[in-house]
């Protein structure tokens, strides 16, 4: 009802009715709550019913103050509009300590992606208004916080658990966060009883909280391969860590805009592109041609996303850069940048004036060796026959004129790889199903002959 209020005041132009309303919405999803001097929950210190919807209605409120400043040019509207993303922040950070299964941490940051565009716009903003260095900072904070924490939590957990933890820890672990689970799911289900599961909640989280200290002492590498991707390094940070000849340019996939963060060791700048259905179009269509060699390759399509895409941030900080890693977002994903045509009278291609490097995000860039692992290389490729496809179309897994076909040079990958790596390689009729199992203690124990 309280949002319904909200949504009414707010269209008759009665802002500051609509926003009594949504301060009580959000006082309504607290089991408990400590409130800032605005009204608003101090996250660290609050639980509420649902984190997904208190992460909408802190949006609400974020949109409510931006719109503010709208009407009056008060920049403190602005800033307590990013304070309501730094809050839905907060909660996200939350949620991946505490969520213990990893599809609801996935479910949930898929939830909450969207909300980091708005932030950003509202950093920016503040940044085009004030001219403050710490607002473009955080405008990218936010963009790589939604690469780094999505990708980096599935990587690590893969890596997380082949580590030297003990069994012991992983379990306690794992018990600790289904015990806050359960509580916080009783909580929010019942309307008795509240305080004892209260209690229960605060000692619950106060024990994982110790137990993570610990485990940050006891498994470093456990803990940086889990727990430490959730904040991506500083500008700062990044700038000393690169080489003075390389540039990383990331970007962020927004509904009409797409943001490019161009970061180099003497300069950090911010260039946006409008995004709408031309140039969508023009990129389905240029990946298109790159993907399908009976297609010509159109250099105007190349050039038009050379100049939205590449050429305003490198005029920014060209000077002596030789290296670029590029890291992509949404559809800039499907771009293959070393085919975009360059204006440039020496060089046609990107890859002809740059070393074209990419990251999934800086956090990984930066990451630092990980610990190896003795296993030795075997690689294994085989011919598709027409034979494979027709079983595969008896099986429902092909239709009508499918066929697999050979993915060129994969063979002579394999055998390179075997090279670099000092291992072996079975390749068409020595591709075998039992050396594959000879070579894998796990699949042997599954593989019937």
């Amino acid at each position: 009802i309280q949002i319904q209020l909200f949504f009414f005041y707010k269209k008759q132009g009665d802002c500051e009715k609509a926003g009594e309303y949504l301060r009580k919405a959000i006082e309504t999803l607290m089991i408990s709550g400590v409130y800032d001097e605005d009204g608003i929950p101090v996250v660290s210190r609050s639980l509420a019913i649902s984190d997904f919807d208190l992460v909408r209605l802190l949006s609400l409120k974020a949109q409510h103050y931006a719109d503010g400043f709208e009407d009056t040019q008060n920049l403190a509207t602005l800033e307590k509009s990013l304070s309501m993303y730094a809050k839905i922040d907060t909660l996200i950070n939350k949620q991946l300590f505490s969520l213990q299964f990893e599809r609801s941490q996935l479910n949930f940051l898929t939830i909450t992606q969207g909300y980091y565009g708005e932030a950003i716009e509202v950093a920016l903003r503040l940044y085009q208004q004030i001219e403050d260095q710490k607002y473009l900072n955080l405008a990218y904070f936010f963009s790589s916080k939604t690469k780094a924490i999505i990708l980096q939590n599935r990587l690590n957990e893969g890596n997380a658990f082949q580590s030297i933890a003990s069994p012991e820890m992983i379990r306690k672990e794992k018990e600790l966060k289904q015990r806050m689970f359960s509580i916080h799911e009783q909580l929010s289900n019942s309307e008795t009883n509240r305080d004892s599961l209260l209690r229960k909640y605060v000692e619950a989280q106060r024990e994982l909280d110790v137990f993570l200290l610990r485990v940050e002492q006891e498994e470093p590498e456990y803990y940086q391969q889990k727990y430490a991707f959730i904040t991506p390094p500083g500008i700062d940070a990044i700038q000393a860590a690169l080489p003075g000849d390389q540039a990383v340019v990331e970007f962020f996939y927004g509904t009409d805009t797409i943001y490019s963060f161009w970061i180099s060791r003497d300069h950090f700048v911010q260039v946006p592109v409008n995004y709408d259905e031309d140039l969508e179009q023009a990129i389905r269509s240029f990946v298109k041609q790159c993907h399908d060699p009976t297609l010509s390759m159109s250099e105007e399509l190349g050039q038009l996303l050379y100049q939205k895409l590449i050429s305003g941030g490198l005029d920014l900080i060209k000077k002596d850069i030789t290296r670029l890693c590029i890291i992509p977002d949404g559809i800039l994903h499907t771009i293959p940048f070393e085919t975009l045509n360059i204006t440039d009278e020496a060089n046609k291609w990107l890859i002809e004036k740059f070393s074209i490097s990419y990251s999934y995000s800086i956090g990984l860039l930066f990451r630092g060796k990980q610990r190896s692992f003795d296993i030795p290389y075997v690689g294994f490729g085989t011919q598709y026959t027409p034979d494979l496809s027709q079983k595969l179309k008896t099986r429902r897994l092909l239709f009508g004129s499918e066929n697999l076909s050979q993915l060129v040079l994969a063979q002579e990958e394999i055998k390179q790889a075997a090279t670099i790596f000092s291992g072996m390689s079975y390749l068409n009729q020595n591709a075998t199903l039992r050396r594959c199992a000879n070579h894998s203690p796990v699949i042997t124990r599954s593989c019937r002959f």
